[in-house]
């Protein structure tokens, strides 16, 4: 398989240079913010015109198939060939498929909750082992005590050193890169477009 080479944007070479560069990216936003109302204007006037007749049919359709799946139940022998679960008619295939399986709840444990369950589940040697742990990293927590290492409260700051000196010698810590940006000043600068 060939490899596709990717080259990489050559840098502005002077001010003159990224300035043009930054005030085309003004211009190609405000193009797309254009584009995209233009497209969003589209779309609501498609949905304006065909979303209320596309809801009726749907719910005519759903209404017709509740009307025909009890006779299909009732007559699946006669509709179907012998050991099939389908049929036909003029105009469309028919039958039923085996859904997917699903954990059911009956007697005492119907009206629980299943987060419920699974405490109760999880409180049960026999049971326990149809339950599972998740362990995620809490990284909002970790930034939390990052940040709270820069407080003027002194409390906060001493519990906080302390997190961090753990996170630390754990090899955790946080970064924070300067990131690029660009935006236009007023759409009307763009004359034409």
């Amino acid at each position: 398989m060939a490899r596709i080479k990717v080259r990489k944007p050559q840098a502005a070479q002077s001010r003159g240079e990224f300035d043009k560069f930054v005030d085309e990216v003004a211009r190609m936003d405000i193009k797309i913010e254009k584009k995209e109302a233009e497209l969003k204007k589209k779309h609501q006037e498609l949905d304006d015109k065909y979303g209320e007749a596309i809801k009726r049919l749907a719910n005519d359709r759903d209404e017709l198939m509740q009307r025909a799946e009890p006779f299909f139940f009732e007559h699946q022998s006669e509709l179907c060939a012998e050991g099939r679960r389908e049929g036909a008619t003029k105009l469309a295939r028919f039958g039923v498929r085996l859904g997917n399986p699903a954990v059911t709840k009956a007697g005492a444990f119907k009206k629980l909750a299943w987060k419920a369950l699974g405490a109760v589940f999880h409180a049960s040697d026999a049971l326990r082992k149809f339950t599972r742990e998740t362990f995620e990293v809490d990284k909002d927590r970790i930034l939390a005590a990052f940040r709270d290492a820069k407080s003027e409260d002194p409390d906060v700051k001493k519990a906080a050193e302390a997190d961090v000196a753990v996170l630390e010698k754990n090899a955790i810590g946080v970064e924070q890169t300067d990131q690029f940006w660009v935006e236009p000043i007023a759409d009307d600068q763009v004359k034409g477009e």
